[in-house]
């Protein structure tokens, strides 16, 4: 287990809170780190209860992600389970910047079994400010384009990995985070 996936399960245990894109912001208790699940020979890196009383499993992804049995298990058993993937994060990143990450960042999150919602439940807040709902088309448009001329949405998602990939070449070669700053201000007089 290395330096990253220890911090990550301890942020997670503590954290208590996480922005997910089906449920929006979820808030769970009785946290538990390495805990065996049910009477298999699994275990979760971080438990936790939500708020309805339903368990959520927490797992890092720094080096491999669950593998099919455990998968299997979960689906099977309907225990709800979120992978967040790191393999891709600096080992070298600061504390806040990846509790920002862990409990913020949806792009990240693999949904290992997660029920569906029931027609009749009302949607949090939260996740209508993250997910718009797929528009009603008559006829589906050939494959790139779209009826509004807006493109294809591997577009979009080429365009977020692309430039998460340049930021990630850029930290490693610069040894810096990319920010935003103000001009001088004799910029904007």
């Amino acid at each position: 287990m290395s330096a990253l996936h220890k911090e990550a399960i301890q942020i997670l245990y503590e954290g208590r809170q996480i922005l997910t894109m089906h449920a929006g912001l979820l808030t769970y208790s009785d946290t538990a780190k390495e805990c065996p699940i049910g009477n298999s020979k699994f275990r979760a890196d971080v438990y936790g209860k939500l708020d309805d009383e339903e368990s959520i499993l927490l797992e890092v992804r720094v080096t491999h992600g669950c593998d099919q049995p455990k998968i299997d298990y979960l689906v099977k058993n309907k225990i709800r389970c979120i992978e967040i993937d790191l393999h891709n994060i600096d080992p070298a990143i600061t504390t806040e910047d990846l509790r920002q990450i862990l409990l913020e960042n949806v792009l990240l999150h693999k949904y290992i079994y997660w029920p569906l919602r029931q027609p009749d439940q009302q949607v949090p807040l939260m996740e209508q400010d993250i997910v718009a709902p797929p528009p009603v088309l008559e006829k589906t448009p050939p494959v790139g384009k779209t009826k509004d001329g807006a493109g294809n949405i591997i577009a979009v998602i080429m365009t977020v990995l692309l430039f998460s990939w340049f930021v990630s070449i850029f930290r490693k070669w610069t040894g810096r985070r990319l920010v935003m700053r103000k001009p001088p201000k004799k910029w904007y007089r």
